[in-house]
């Protein structure tokens, strides 16, 4: 529903006179189409998670599940993580292999 709801705020409507989103009107911030569209709701990814002592960057699987909860311009995603079953907030992931 989140996802959804997201979307529809993210596009400008004839409800309101001027030519501009209802998320541009609550929070000022154009939509970054890099970063808002990077995933759909559902695909599988890969976000970095942390690095152990030997600076090896760790991943864990996900599932995206929608984009920017907090209207900022991050370009962060709520992500399902499978491996803890527990939603992680994150910028940087990948899926299919590009980042």
């Amino acid at each position: 529903m989140a996802y959804a709801i997201s979307w529809l705020n993210i596009r400008c409507t004839s409800a309101v006179n001027t030519n501009v989103s209802l998320r541009v009107l609550f929070t000022g911030i154009k939509p970054n189409f890099k970063k808002d569209f990077k995933a759909a709701f559902g695909n599988h990814v890969a976000a970095y998670e942390a690095t152990d002592n030997m600076s090896n960057a760790h991943t864990c699987i996900c599932i995206a599940m929608y984009p920017d909860p907090k209207g900022t311009a991050t370009g962060e995603w709520v992500l399902w993580k499978l491996s803890s079953i527990s939603y992680i907030q994150q910028t940087h992931f990948f899926e299919n292999g590009h980042y």
